[in-house]
């Protein structure tokens, strides 16, 4: 009995070591088929990212068990956390990335942690930046784990060096604490961040978080052209890098630099702009590239194969409209067939119903015409079907990057009378500070020139970011003044569509304004704003309809373009009293006329859609 047991566990024995054998065989690093097939998927710890001997003999001292170690590890960096016990929170998380170094999640939230959880808690600013830098510093280590993984640079500079150090409350501090943190800089140049001491230089030659955010974003483009997942759309993907250039322009303005610097800050971000505008994101259909400069291209074929379906179609029309109405209430028809002077409002969804009913389809057009011409009919329409869905699809790619809006201001603030507008607000504000009250009002009263010529010929920037900024200006002045508002006073007619896009039942009487507004921007000269000094005051010399007169010619006045209207309106607060205007906003005095016009249908203006942020929310 015994030696059948004993003879039986010796079989088990050398059954267990053949078995071993093939599994040997096939799991061999480098010449085994499963380390082939690692190897040929780019699956292996070695293509994962980098290999760190701590990180490995944790794992393996987990004893398989590397998840309950985990688990316990994320609830213990939860109760540091609560218990704000800051440096045990940012040990445990060190733990838990050795023990999941290749889980991206790890380093996404937990970096999130640090830099945005925790840094808020301090009440030094400087405090709280170091923190920030500890959740940058945590992220950079995940990227070396994970380098197949963009997203963790795309966060690198999407969140932490464009909207935490450049859109939160206290970015004027951490702006410039970064600026001048070399020891950083050297840090994140041997993390090989590669141009952190070249084209990361602002204006001062000192590097600057927008542009360093642009470094981490190109590597995360550059990663996922190279074949790297990442779960972002192309045309958001690629649109950040050439708006954190022109977010970079706007934030040296804010701080004073407005000067050649600035214009050439928005020169380059207008014509990265450009460049993004021009690279194919998708591919339509039969390999048709998509980029959203294209749309021209598309209206122009969509319009000639427009003319050429009405050039055919002309004679057959009347008859398949006639066929169509013999389907229809003769009543209903009594009232369609009303002169437009007859009509009335309760008919008027009657007129629409008929009149969509004799709106007859290609194939009923068809239907009417000879057999050989047909073919060619629906050709052209089936053309026609696809050209509109193209078209479609770039203007919803456009509208998602707030495309026109970012072309137009690029345009714009290179502009020297935009520069010297921007520069006489500061340096008013600045005077205030000091008290000067006189020399405050005079250059507002300088400045006020300059927007309305600008107003004048970009007339959607009225209910955008950069009208948010001169009604902000306005208030200021209103403190300075104690007057009413002149008839002469140059921003009439930018504080009447600002009382109407503020208020909601108004709105479309902005737009309305805006678009007529911008019918006549081709009539206007390419002649600089002009100010007079008048009385021992200087005094604005156009008004809210007239153009400044001619002094010496500027560069080529911009083409038309649609009017944009602002994602989040700023409340009103503008030279008339701050009352008024939330009158204004309640209930605005409007004529009969208007309000008459208000209830037109006006053309849908392009927005500001969320993808591409709203910065200013973010903490």
């Amino acid at each position: 009995m015994n030696k059948k047991s004993l003879f039986r566990k010796i079989a088990y024995i050398v059954a267990i070591v053949l078995l071993l054998l093939p599994l040997f065989a096939l799991g061999k690093p480098g010449t085994g088929l499963i380390g082939q097939l690692r190897t040929k998927h780019r699956i292996g710890q070695a293509n994962l990212g980098k290999l760190d001997p701590t990180s490995e003999s944790m794992r393996l001292a987990t004893l398989g068990m590397k998840g309950v170690a985990a688990t316990i590890l994320w609830g213990r960096a939860d109760y540091y956390k609560e218990e704000k016990y800051f440096d045990r929170f940012s040990a445990t998380l060190n733990q838990i990335s050795l023990l999941q170094p290749h889980f991206v999640s790890v380093w996404q939230f937990q970096a999130h942690n640090l830099g945005y959880n925790v840094s808020p808690e301090f009440e030094d600013y400087r405090q709280r930046y170091e923190w920030v830098k500890k959740g940058i510093d945590y992220m950079v280590r995940g990227t070396k784990f994970n380098d197949r993984k963009p997203i963790l640079q795309y966060d690198l500079g999407q969140q932490y060096f464009g909207h935490k150090m450049g859109k939160a409350d206290e970015k004027v501090q951490y702006r410039n604490l970064y600026r001048n943190d070399d020891e950083f800089h050297s840090y994140l140049k041997d993390q090989g961040l590669v141009g952190i001491d070249t084209t990361a230089r602002g204006f001062d030659q000192k590097p600057d978080n927008w542009l360093t955010g642009k470094l981490w974003l190109n590597q995360a483009t550059d990663l996922y052209q190279s074949g790297a997942l990442i779960k972002k759309v192309p045309h958001l993907l690629f649109s950040y890098s050439p708006a954190w250039r022109m977010y970079y322009a706007e934030a040296i303005e804010s701080e004073g630099v407005l000067d050649a610097s600035a214009s050439l800050a928005w020169k380059l971000g207008g014509e990265e702009w450009a460049q993004f505008g021009s690279r194919s994101l998708y591919q339509f259909g039969q390999g048709r590239d998509v980029t959203l400069l294209g749309i021209k291209e598309i209206n122009n074929e969509l319009t000639e194969r427009k003319t050429q379906f009405d050039e055919i179609s002309k004679e057959a029309r009347p008859a398949a409209i006639a066929d169509l109405r013999k389907d229809i209430d003769p009543e209903d028809l009594k009232v369609f067939d009303l002169p437009e002077s007859e009509r009335t409002q309760e008919n008027y969804a009657l007129y629409t119903s008929v009149m969509n009913r004799l709106t007859p389809t290609f194939q009923q057009i068809a239907a009417k015409l000879p057999p050989e011409q047909q073919a060619k009919l629906v050709k052209i329409a089936t053309e026609m079907s696809t050209s509109e869905e193209f078209l479609k699809q770039v203007k919803s790619y456009r509208s998602q990057v707030n495309y026109d809006y970012w072309e137009l201001r690029a345009n714009l603030e290179q502009k020297d009378e935009a520069i010297k507008a921007r520069r006489l607000v500061y340096e008013a504000d600045k005077l205030i500070d000091e008290a000067d009250v006189k020399g405050a009002v005079d250059l507002y009263d300088e400045a006020w020139v300059y927007w309305d010529w600008i107003f004048n010929r970009y007339p959607s920037m009225m209910t955008e970011e950069m009208g948010d900024d001169v009604q902000r200006a306005l208030a200021r002045y209103s403190k300075l003044v104690d007057e009413e508002v002149s008839e002469s006073f140059p921003l009439n007619r930018f504080l009447e569509i600002r009382r109407f896009h503020n208020s909601d039942a108004f709105s479309s009487e902005a737009t309305r304004l805006i678009e007529e507004i911008q019918r006549k921007v081709g009539e206007l000269p390419d002649t600089p704003p002009v100010y007079v000094p008048s009385q021992g005051k200087e005094q604005p010399t156009s008004n809210a309809s007239d153009v400044p007169a001619a002094v010496a010619p500027t560069p080529e006045a911009p083409a038309a373009e649609a009017p944009v209207a602002a994602e989040e309106p700023v409340v009103a607060t503008s030279v008339p009293s701050e009352g008024d205007m939330k009158q204004a906003k309640s209930s605005p005095e409007a004529s009969p006329s208007q309000a008459s016009e208000t209830e037109e249908k006006v053309q849908e203006a392009v927005t500001r859609p969320p993808t591409l942020e709203n910065p200013d929310s973010q903490n």
